[in-house]
């Protein structure tokens, strides 16, 4: 009998201490975790406090001078360019982005340009801004003034074959135009002698020749003739416009 109660005592004070240890280590782990999860916040948020900023309004409207070369014949989609601001961007009276400021996009899609006289076209995505303080902020934008800047917001070389032949017949009646006032107006006279009487007729009939032949040749020649590039140069200038307000740190 006296063994059997050492052995329970024995038993008894064992799981005591067991659970002792693993209550404290459980206790331990949690301090820690709690003593980690202060340092972190106290890492973070004063630094996150201290931010100031201000706002500039959406639809303002932001003037960019591009400085990497694109062209619709060898720039790929998601090749990476930069611009600068090309004018101070201010909020009552204060400059919030200054002259030079870098802004910063990639290319977001490429056509190539085609048979049948088609141009090429090519869309920008502007990424984000550089502040002054050198802090990166996205910028959601539009190009909303740029040489070859279609409908849709994209830069094309415009083109299409039906604009070609629309060209043509243009040039073919300007042709047909001028000259048959050429032998009306007795120019045609002067240098030949011929009475105008007869000049007339003979421009007339020249010109109604000459302009259906040039019109029906570039015609057939717009067909397989491909349209032209887009190409930004540096020191080429556009306007974007913001679409949605960027809140600019000062600090």
């Amino acid at each position: 009998m006296k063994n059997i109660r050492e052995i329970a005592a024995y038993s008894l004070v064992t799981v005591m201490l067991t659970g002792s240890a693993a209550f404290s280590s459980s206790l331990n782990n949690n301090q820690l975790q709690d003593k980690a999860v202060k340092i972190a916040y106290s890492a973070v948020n004063p630094y996150k406090a201290d931010i100031r900023t201000q706002r500039i309004p959406e639809g303002t409207v932001v003037k960019i001078r591009m400085e990497t070369p694109i062209n619709t014949n060898n720039s790929l989609k998601g090749d990476p360019f930069f611009a600068t601001i090309g004018e101070d961007v201010k909020v009552n009276d204060k400059v919030l982005l200054p002259s030079g400021t870098i802004v910063r996009g990639s290319v977001a899609e490429v056509k190539k340009r085609s048979f049948l006289s088609r141009g090429g076209t090519i869309t920008l995505y502007f990424d984000h801004i550089v502040t002054p303080v050198g802090r990166q902020v996205p910028v959601f934008s539009r190009i909303t003034n740029c040489t070859n800047l279609s409908s849709k917001g994209d830069l094309s070389a415009g083109g299409g074959y039906l604009n070609a032949v629309a060209n043509n017949l243009d040039t073919g009646v300007d042709i047909f135009t001028k000259t048959t006032v050429y032998g009306v107006k007795g120019k045609f006279k002067q240098d030949t002698g011929i009475p105008v009487v007869l000049t007339a007729p003979i421009c007339f009939a020249g010109g109604l020749i000459a302009g259906p032949t040039v019109f029906l040749g570039k015609s057939v020649y717009a067909i397989v003739k491909k349209g032209n590039n887009v190409i930004i140069n540096p020191g080429d200038r556009m306007e974007v416009t913001l679409l949605q307000s960027l809140d600019i740190p000062q600090n």
